[in-house]
């Protein structure tokens, strides 16, 4: 298998895992202190959504900070 089926692979796998949270579980805290497991979700979702242009228009309105900028 290839880097870009496995990728495809492990994409769909997330996909699922996130898919199977309910409510609460989506609201529960995460690793990050600022985010929760939904807000996980929209980060690694965010490669997806959002042009180059965009995040480093994002990142400059935040000074800089690619943190500031995708939270």
């Amino acid at each position: 298998m290839d880097v870009a089926a496995r990728t495809a692979a492990n994409r769909r796998l997330l996909a699922d895992f996130f898919d199977g949270l309910d409510e609460s579980q989506l609201e529960t805290q995460s690793l990050c202190s600022a985010w929760t497991v939904r807000e996980v979700l929209g980060h690694s979702a965010m490669p997806f959504s959002v042009g180059i242009g965009r995040l480093l228009w994002r990142t400059l309105l935040a000074r800089g900070s690619i943190d500031r900028a995708s939270a």
